[in-house]
């Protein structure tokens, strides 16, 4: 019996029951960011299907992070080395917001808060094999805004997810 129990618990901790996570097409994402004291760089990504997954980059710089667009190739290495499945959510309408979002109605930039880093919210629109991520909202070192109705309405949408607290004091 002790053989047939011990088989089974070998079998049930085998990876591969383990259900992988699907290959991440963002639509939104929250990225934290902070060098000033731990090298910190970690997020969600609320993918096309509905999927919300963490990401952290256990500090590791991500080499393509001034680009603004990229491959899903670029953006799954930044969602690397460690992932965790959070939640699954309604993005029907969230597609239609991205397109109506003007991407030139963004705040110029202000410094507040030196070292809080920097808590971003972006969306991203699909063209062509490119993602190109829009900033909506950021917070902590730098402080800007979308200010677009469409923007708007996404950043409250971010925001009921409750994935992060907003730095205080330190937003637009």
């Amino acid at each position: 019996m002790f053989l047939v129990a011990a088989a089974l618990l070998i079998a049930a901790c085998n990876n591969e029951n383990v259900e992988p996570i699907p290959e991440l097409r963002p639509l939104l994402e929250v990225e934290y960011t902070n060098y000033a004291w731990v090298p910190t760089w970690v997020g969600y990504v609320v993918g096309s299907g509905g999927e919300v997954v963490k990401y952290d980059r256990k500090g590791a710089p991500w080499p393509s992070a001034e680009k603004t667009s990229g491959t899903i190739t670029e953006l799954q290495d930044k969602y690397q080395p460690e992932q965790m499945w959070v939640s699954t959510k309604d993005v029907s309408a969230v597609p239609a917001q991205i397109g109506q979002v003007d991407a030139a109605a963004t705040t110029p930039p202000q410094s507040r808060c030196a070292d809080a880093g920097y808590l971003s919210y972006y969306a991203y629109t699909y063209k062509s094999g490119t993602y190109t991520r829009i900033l909506l909202w950021r917070g902590g070192d730098q402080l800007a805004k979308n200010t677009s109705p469409a923007a708007q309405q996404l950043i409250s949408y971010i925001r009921s997810l409750n994935l992060i607290n907003e730095p205080q004091g330190c937003t637009p």
